[in-house]
């Protein structure tokens, strides 16, 4: 799992839960996860809600998500595409903030 799907699900108060022959990703009863992911649909709409992104069709063939409490946009051919560029984005800043004198990019998403 990269450190990105890890600090989504922990921002959107998931826990990971470690069974003797699996582990789940769990915030309720309701809401169990054996993969958690932001290229999963199920898993980014949740990432989605957390962080109040919008998404919407740009004028040049592509859409466009945009972080509600920033200044974050980012372009996307798909949606999906440009969601899970604003979700990083928001990652990279919050990455940013906490640690202001290290370099994102040697310590930044895998996968």
């Amino acid at each position: 799992m990269s450190e990105i799907d890890k600090w989504a699900a922990e921002q959107c108060g998931f826990e990971l839960i470690r069974y003797e022959d699996r582990e789940e990703w769990v915030r309720n009863i309701d809401e169990r996860f054996d993969r958690w992911t932001i290229q999963d649909p199920q898993c980014r709409e949740i990432v989605r809600k957390h962080f109040l992104i919008e998404t919407w069709v740009n004028g040049e063939g592509g859409f466009t998500a945009i972080h509600c409490n920033s200044d974050i946009a980012r372009d996307g051919k798909t949606i999906a595409g440009a969601e899970i560029a604003c979700i990083t984005a928001i990652y990279k800043a919050a990455y940013d903030k906490a640690n202001q004198w290290d370099d994102i990019d040697s310590y930044g998403p895998s996968g």
